[in-house]
């Protein structure tokens, strides 16, 4: 028995549903979803924009090869599987080199992983340490495209001045920070060379 496309639209709609994703009949086109955008962020961001703002916004989280990006949600309205959805679809673009979800509490970092290795077995591994962190974040490894962790780890790893740091430095081994420079460079070359 075939299903007929009204059918399986209404199964999708009800599987989002049960996801607490919310049905916006209104917005059927690019037009009304671009106007719901603006709607929304002009409200939670207090500010009214100009035709011309608002085309150089749009523009901007859609063009391509852009920098970084946020998401902004609030409790309970899927985060997560936006994530993760985001995630996947930016690890599958080979101009994409990570995708860092990073949070702000250890109990955060070990849920948005199960979570995540819900949606897809073993998308994602723990960051047991520092110095693992920054293992996935120099590889070119496919599996380590996505990485979440903890601003604290990611912090580290940034610190100069740190214990650990000094520890590298009196070793006469390269910091993580000093590690991580040429990624850093590379990037922000590329970056500049997009035009920004």
């Amino acid at each position: 028995m075939t299903q007929k496309e009204s059918e399986i639209e209404q199964n999708l709609i009800k599987k989002l549903e049960d996801l607490k994703y919310s049905y916006r009949p209104d917005i059927r086109d690019k037009a009304s979803l671009e106007q719901n955008f603006r709607d929304k962020f002009e409200a939670l961001n207090h500010v009214h924009l100009t035709d011309a703002e608002f085309a150089r916004l749009r523009d901007e989280i859609i063009h391509q090869n852009r920098g970084n990006g946020y998401i902004w949600h609030t409790t309970g309205s899927g985060k997560t599987l936006t994530s993760f959805k985001a995630s996947t679809l930016l690890k599958d673009n080979p101009d994409i080199e990570k995708c860092l979800f990073v949070v702000d509490r250890k109990d955060l970092d070990r849920q948005t992983r199960e979570e995540f290795n819900k949606f897809q077995e073993d998308c994602v591994e723990e960051n047991t340490n520092t110095e693992t962190l920054v293992s996935r974040l120099l590889s070119e490894d496919y599996a380590d495209k996505v990485i979440v962790t903890t601003i604290q780890k990611l912090g580290l790893a940034l610190d100069e001045t740190g214990k650990k740091a000094q520890q590298h430095k009196n070793k006469g081994r390269l910091t993580y920070k000093e590690r991580l420079a040429p990624e850093a460079g590379a990037r922000a070359r590329d970056f500049r060379a997009g035009g920004l």
